[in-house]
């Protein structure tokens, strides 16, 4: 039997379509690999972190204020007993002091520059630590009346500082 329709052969696609999907296809798959052997890891995507504010910390300042009386104490015998020299009671007393202003306060006191003390706003502290600045870095020793002082400031700052 005949018909009068005649079949066509199978519907011819373009080589350029081809070869354009299989690039899709392929080259994220290459590229993939090539990290995997290489062992380049792709970027992640990263949580979130919650973050969570820390709990204030109750500072007892009456307690920092009779242990940073002590160590002055402790530095005005050590010096009044030769055992360290005026520059190192000087370079001890502003390290004490910074450190009590550090813990009361929370600034880093101890990494403060002149400058930056006076702007805390706190002549006290400034003048002491402007009055250890010389001694601190001098060769020469202070006097003895100077140290007394240093030390009567010292107190004077850690008792006056809220």
């Amino acid at each position: 039997m005949q018909t009068s329709v005649e079949l066509q052969g199978p519907f011819y696609y373009s080589t350029l379509i081809l070869v354009i999907l299989l690039a899709i296809v392929l080259v994220p798959a290459i590229i993939w690999l090539i990290h995997i052997i290489k062992g380049v890891k792709l970027p992640a995507f990263k949580k979130k972190v919650k973050v969570v504010p820390p709990k204030p910390v109750v500072i007892d300042k009456e307690k920092l204020r009779r242990e940073c009386f002590a160590r002055i104490g402790s530095i005005e015998t050590q010096e009044k007993n030769k055992e360290i020299s005026r520059r190192k009671a000087y370079i001890l007393l502003s390290e004490t002091v910074r450190k009590f202003i550090s813990r009361v306060s929370g600034n880093n006191a101890s990494a403060l520059t002149l400058k930056e003390i006076k702007e805390l706003d706190n002549p006290s502290l400034a003048n002491l630590i402007e009055q250890f600045y010389h001694p601190e870095f001098a060769f020469d020793d202070a006097t003895e009346d100077e140290m007394d002082k240093a030390f009567f400031d010292a107190r004077k700052v850690v008792k006056e500082w809220n």
